[in-house]
């Protein structure tokens, strides 16, 4: 009597059988701190760093370590099931320096490792998830974009303040693109570009006390949903402003992220 014969698979090393698939995923996210309360960057404040690790695999893995080139990660090592995940374990703090602030922001990306039941090491780039543009550096899947910390509030200018961050969440904070001392500067103009260099906003006169001011939607002559809410991102302002004594003309340009 003939008996059907289920092929099970049991992982052997070394042999033509495959192994259980071992795979780890590292985020990373970085929030700038301001110490003093000043709202101002200074030398020597700091940026927490957290890292979320993931067993995204099939095998148990431990000595479970992260390698950041610019911090030294606190936490570890740790071993991690299948499907489980860690948030707490590893930390880092990072303080700024006068390059950074001119900067405006610091950026580097962490490599997480560990060990399989096998002996393999498993590696992954870290990703920030709040950065969208999701790109897979090492082509395994996942996105692995550097983490991107703003530095905000930087004085850019003594005639005019900068605000290079917003948050346009209704709550009162950072709702706006803001430009200290622009209304002492009347005759100006302001334009905000998306990374591909369209233009989502664009106004003269651009004044806080009129309320002419940019909140986060698309507002360019070259958007297509136009009166949208933009999305998290890095986008790129230009700004002309004239003296009103004298008439020179003056321009800034740099990044504006919005959260």
């Amino acid at each position: 009597m003939a008996t059907d014969v289920a092929t099970v698979y049991i992982s052997v090393r070394g042999s033509d059988i495959v192994p259980p698939l071992a795979s780890l995923s590292l985020e990373k996210v970085g929030i700038f701190n301001d110490e003093n309360g000043d709202q101002r960057p200074q030398v020597g404040e700091t940026i927490t760093y957290t890292f979320t690790v993931y067993n995204t695999g099939e095998s148990t893995i431990s000595d479970i370590v992260i390698e950041d080139p610019l911090v030294d990660v606190v936490g570890g090592p740790i071993t991690l099931e299948p499907g489980e995940v860690d948030a707490n374990t590893f930390t880092a703090i990072y303080s700024i320096t006068q390059a950074d602030i001119e900067q405006l922001f610091v950026e580097n990306q962490a490599l997480v490792s560990g060990v399989d039941p096998y002996g393999d090491v498993i590696e992954d780039l870290s990703d920030d998830p709040n950065n969208s543009d999701d790109e897979d550096v090492d082509n395994d899947g996942e996105p692995d974009d550097v983490t991107v910390t703003i530095i905000p509030n930087v004085l850019a200018e003594e005639d005019i303040v900068i605000y290079n961050v917003m948050t346009p969440n209704g709550d009162g904070l950072n709702d706006i693109f803001m430009i200290e001392n622009i209304d002492r500067f009347p005759d100006n103009k302001v334009q905000i570009f998306n990374r591909w260099g369209i233009e989502v906003f664009s106004t003269e006169g651009y004044s806080i006390n009129n309320d002419n001011v940019f909140r986060g939607f698309s507002d360019g002559r070259a958007t297509v949903r136009r009166g949208e809410r933009l999305p998290t991102g890095t986008y790129y302002y230009m700004i002309e402003y004239a003296d009103p004594d004298s008439g020179q003309v003056r321009r800034k340009a740099s990044f504006l992220y919005i959260n």
